[in-house]
């Protein structure tokens, strides 16, 4: 197998590159000032907000990661949605798995059944044109709309949370700027040490509420130009997906995204395949020099009654090149239904 460090992951791990030939420069409507070290954090804030506490129960989809579990957790009570008590719920963590995102009814559904309840929409895996029209255009669908600038344009670090009231992205004032810059000053002297550079990473997205690399490459970058980017890169590779699958066996909601183009991008294509077994992933990796993995997909439009297909969770971001998925595609199609 490849080399893990080399090979291209399921989420991106470098920056977008601004294109060569472009010429276009703005400001970015988003400034570092109201970006969050890491998306889970806007969990917590979010949670803040509506002033809850530990005996406010939060309902959460199901297979939520550890990140969801412990950043809902450091403020109330996590209950799997399916459990959560009507009379008892305070808060909905609505998730729109790999950027796919479900109707507007399917919204609607959870309203309907817990009435008065705040919604947040995590929306990570999500990549819109713009954050900023996304979350105005959408923002009567939830009380908050959390993004994630780590999982679809940096791969280091960023989140966005908007607030419903407030109508705006915004964050607290940052404290930690001088626990921050004695962290870097540890890792610029680790040299090699790639692990614990990554371990001290993580606990600043998690634990600090600045990152001095984040806020560098926000004040060096124009985010809005980069989002239509890379935007238009993952619908580029949405393409070739339609192009070798086509379209007709996915549900409508998901054949609606793909068709229009100013919804948001998802960011991993969900494959169903006859074969169930690491050698495939192997091959792959072997192959092609990128990650995939067996995980579980609702195909269902309803975040209250998932329907769950194991699929291989293939990558849509611009690291992996529209040569190799297109090579992809001649070498999956004995394996697919």
């Amino acid at each position: 197998m490849n080399n893990t460090d080399s090979q291209i992951k399921l989420w991106r791990s470098t920056v977008v590159d601004t294109l060569t030939n472009s010429t276009e420069s703005s400001v970015s409507s988003i400034s570092s000032n109201i970006v969050f070290s890491g998306a889970r954090q806007c969990i917590s804030q979010a949670l803040r907000e509506f002033d809850m506490n530990r005996t406010d129960y939060v309902g959460i989809p199901d297979y939520s990661s550890h990140c969801v579990l412990d950043f809902v957790g450091r403020i109330a009570t996590p209950v799997p949605l399916r459990l959560l008590p009507k009379d008892r719920a305070s808060a909905i963590l609505l998730y729109d798995q790999w950027g796919w995102e479900k109707s507007v009814s399917a919204r609607f559904e959870i309203t309907n059944e817990y009435e008065d309840v705040n919604i947040i929409w995590d929306r990570v895996d999500s990549l819109p044109i713009s954050y900023q029209l996304i979350a105005e255009n959408d923002q009567h669908q939830a009380d908050a709309q959390i993004f994630s600038l780590k999982k679809t344009l940096n791969g280091f670090g960023g989140g966005l949370l908007w607030m419903r009231d407030n109508e705006d992205f915004h964050k607290t004032t940052s404290n930690d700027k001088a626990l921050v810059i004695e962290l870097f000053d540890i890792v610029r002297r680790l040299n090699d040490q790639e692990l614990i550079k990554r371990k001290i990473n993580r606990f600043i997205c998690g634990e600090c509420d600045i990152n001095l690399d984040l806020v560098d490459w926000l004040d060096k970058c124009d985010l809005d130009h980069l989002s239509l980017q890379e935007h238009s890169a993952r619908r580029a590779r949405i393409d070739i997906c339609v192009n070798n699958l086509g379209q007709e066996k996915l549900p409508e909601w998901m054949q609606h995204q793909i068709e229009n183009y100013d919804m948001p991008a998802p960011g991993i294509w969900p494959l169903v395949v006859n074969i169930d077994s690491n050698d495939l992933i192997y091959e792959i990796s072997k192959l092609f020099n990128f990650e995939t993995r067996f995980y579980h997909f609702n195909f269902n439009n309803s975040y209250l009654y998932p329907k769950w297909t194991k699929v291989l969770a293939l990558p849509l971001h611009s690291e992996l090149s529209k040569e190799v998925l297109s090579e992809f595609f001649f070498f999956i199609r004995d394996f697919l239904y």
